[in-house]
């Protein structure tokens, strides 16, 4: 028997009669297409068809995904206390804060904030209320981790992390997030065992890059999209072991050089410029893959 049979009564009438057809996103406002194996799927999982295109599902989805969060300055609940302390909690918020040492020490009782449950009252309305008279600790970060303050979640062998979330292992890095055991790293998201990075994304084991985007083993080089084990390469995409490559196109080192001599990518409009070579150029021309998977 089922718990809800009004629900399964109205989903029945939903999806006895549906089939492959155009809708409209209540978000965006973009069509998107219902295929038959969209349909297939709804009836194995018991769910309506959506109202949101699979763009605007996909950013619901990774909406709890902070990236690089917003820190604030708030005022500490802890009674006796008058501090500011930074947090990703805003001044206007009903959230009760703790400062760091305060919240992990032994100086208060979690048991105190506890309460008997009202079965007259409705659940969500009572676990809101206790959610927002309990303390919260002001930053979720490794104690362990060293001189990084401003770091949101990571690890303890985390050292001089400064604005970013979930760094592991990483030591001299700002403004990115998810870092495992990188160095020097700067302005990046999802970086493992790199040094000396900035602007890139999604990549592994690469040294002195900037702006390189799922690529692994790379050294020297600027403006990848999708390289390995490349050297010395500039606004190229889909490189396997090469080494003096500008543009997708294999010159002599000489060449190479000369060319790089004549950029000078510390000024901020010159730099611009081959962003937005490598945007709409190089990522459009590239060739993606469906799926990116290893050994599996």
């Amino acid at each position: 028997m089922t718990k809800t049979p009004q629900f399964d009564e109205a989903l029945d009438e939903i999806l006895k009669d549906l089939k492959p057809h155009d809708r409209t996103c209540k978000q965006c406002g973009q069509n998107f297409h219902v295929f038959q194996e969209d349909i297939d799927f709804y009836h194995m999982l018991r769910v309506p068809p959506p109202t949101l295109c699979p763009l605007c599902r996909k950013k619901r989805r990774f909406g709890h995904l902070m990236r690089v969060p917003k820190f604030f300055k708030k005022r500490c609940s802890a009674s006796g206390h008058e501090e500011e302390v930074i947090t990703v909690y805003p001044p206007a918020s009903p959230h009760k804060i703790y400062d760091f040492s305060y919240w992990h020490s032994d100086a208060w009782d979690a048991a105190d904030f506890g309460r008997n449950y009202d079965l007259s009252k409705s659940f969500f309305g009572q676990f809101k209320e206790l959610f927002f008279d309990s303390p919260h600790v002001s930053l979720e970060r490794n104690p362990q981790a060293v001189n990084s303050d401003y770091l949101l979640g990571g690890s303890g062998g985390s050292k001089n992390v400064y604005y970013g979330g979930m760094a592991f292992e990483t030591e001299d890095a700002a403004y990115s997030f998810d870092l495992r055991y990188c160095r020097w790293v700067f302005d990046c998201n999802f970086m493992t065992h790199s040094e000396f990075c900035f602007g890139s994304i999604s990549s592994l084991t690469c040294n002195r890059c900037l702006f390189v985007i799922e690529s692994e083993g790379c050294l020297d080089s600027s403006f990848l999209y999708d390289c390995r084990n490349c050297s010395h390469c500039f606004l190229s995409s889909n490189l396997r072991n090469k080494s003096y490559v500008f543009n997708n196109q294999q010159l002599t080192e000489e060449e190479y050089k000369g060319l790089i001599n004549k950029i000078n990518l510390g000024n901020r409009d010159v730099l611009e410029d081959y962003l937005k070579k490598f945007k709409r150029e190089i990522l459009v021309r590239a060739l993606h893959r469906a799926l990116r998977t290893i050994h599996v």
